[in-house]
């Protein structure tokens, strides 16, 4: 969960790929996504991301309040009972049925204390969440290609978990949208931008610079270095500061 409130902010926000699906909750001025053609749409209050493939734009008025959550395939699948696969590459009421978030912006609405907010939504996720089933085979293969900071080969994946490889793909792309070599290519990106940040070697990762540049302009449109001078970008601190 994150918290952000600012009187003065950058206009535009890169929301990038990272594997996750994102809900934000937003308090003050409209936001918009930036389309091909440069052209404006209004996004709700209430925003929820499907799994993403490519990076998407966001415009933002002058004033920012917003509290947002990411999301691992497993937590959204638990607290909304459908798997992020369904709506991959897009953007969704969560005001509106099935979803209906409403209750909790309200309360949220009440508060501009983190704290407050944090105990607020907790409480939520635990009461929707508790007489779910978890998903144990998908986190533990998920937790494994974290673990190996996405440098897993899918045999190796399918050989941990005594399964096939066109069966783990199958069941990945119905459940978050992507195969497990897509998702494991996202997160070696993120840890590659995270460690490039901390001014470490990023080509235990990548065979050489070209290929992490072809990945960095496939995830987020730009160069690594156009993208590490853009460090108002709210997603882009989220990547770095993900584990």
């Amino acid at each position: 969960m994150s918290f952000d409130e600012s009187e003065s902010v950058e206009r535009t926000d890169l929301i990038m790929p990272t594997g996750s699906l994102n809900v934000v909750l937003n308090f003050a001025d409209p936001q918009f996504l930036v389309n091909s053609e440069g052209a404006l749409e209004k996004l709700p209050d209430i925003l929820i991301t499907g799994q993403l493939d490519k990076v998407w734009k966001l415009q933002y008025g002058a004033n920012l309040n917003q509290i947002g959550l990411i999301l691992k395939p497993v937590g959204f699948f638990k607290l909304f009972q459908v798997p992020g696969a369904l709506f991959a590459g897009t953007f969704i009421d969560g005001g509106e049925a099935p979803w209906n978030l409403t209750g909790l912006y309200s309360s949220l609405e009440q508060t501009r204390d983190f704290d407050t907010s944090f105990r607020i939504v907790e409480n939520y996720l635990e009461e929707v969440t508790k007489s779910r089933d978890s998903l144990e085979l998908l986190n533990k293969m998920i937790s494994s290609i974290e673990s190996a900071k996405g440098n897993m080969t899918m045999e190796e994946l399918a050989s941990l978990y005594n399964k096939s490889i066109s069966a783990i793909e199958r069941y990945f792309k119905k459940m978050i949208g992507m195969t497990p070599k897509a998702y494991a290519n996202i997160v070696k990106f993120r840890t590659a931008m995270k460690e490039m940040d901390e001014s470490k070697g990023m080509l235990d990762y990548y065979y050489d610079q070209s290929h992490f540049i072809k990945s960095c302009k496939k995830y987020t449109g730009k160069t690594p270095s156009e993208l590490m001078k853009s460090n108002q970008e709210i997603s882009l601190s989220y990547m770095l500061e993900q584990g």
